[in-house]
C-alpha cells in the first residue's frame, strides 16, 4: 500500500465537517506532522472521506495512506487510516501488523521505499 499511496502522512486533525449528499462525507485539515511519503510540502491538507464508518475525530493523530483527487485528498481502502492512542499506531495492515510507534512506522516504510 505504501507504494502505490501518492501521500503518507502522519498528521493531526483540526476540525472536521460532516457534508449531506449521496454519498455523505466528511471533511477535514489536517495538520501535517511527518510526510513518511511523497512530496506534500504544505503543513496543512484538506482531505475527504466517504465511509462514514472512518471518519475521523478532531484532535486525533493518525498515519494516513492516502490518494490525491486533484483537490482534496482521500483515503487509499478501508483500514488505511491508522489512529495512535496513547503513542501507539495499531495496525492490521499486510506486512505492518501490530503495535508501532510512529517512528517504527517511519522506518518500515523507508524500508519498504528502499526496496522499490
Amino acid at each position: 500500500m505504501v507504494a502505490n499511496s501518492d501521500l503518507v502522512v502522519y498528521g493531526e486533525i483540526n476540525g472536521t465537517k460532516n457534508l449531506d449528499g449521496d454519498p455523505p462525507s466528511q471533511e477535514s485539515n489536517l495538520n501535517v506532522l511527518k510526510v513518511l511519503q511523497g512530496d506534500e510540502t504544505n503543513k496543512t491538507i484538506s482531505i475527504k472521506l466517504t465511509d462514514p464508518s472512518y471518519y475521523v475525530s478532531s484532535n486525533s493523530k493518525y498515519v494516513m495512506f492516502l490518494d490525491y483527487t486533484g483537490s482534496y485528498y482521500t483515503q487509499k481502502t478501508y483500514n488505511s487510516l491508522l489512529i495512535e492512542n496513547n503513542g501507539v499506531i495499531s495496525s492490521r495492515l499486510q506486512g505492518l501488523s501490530g503495535d508501532f510507534t510512529i517512528d517504527e512506522v517511519q522506518n518500515h516504510i523507508s524500508s519498504v521505499m528502499a526496496k522499490k
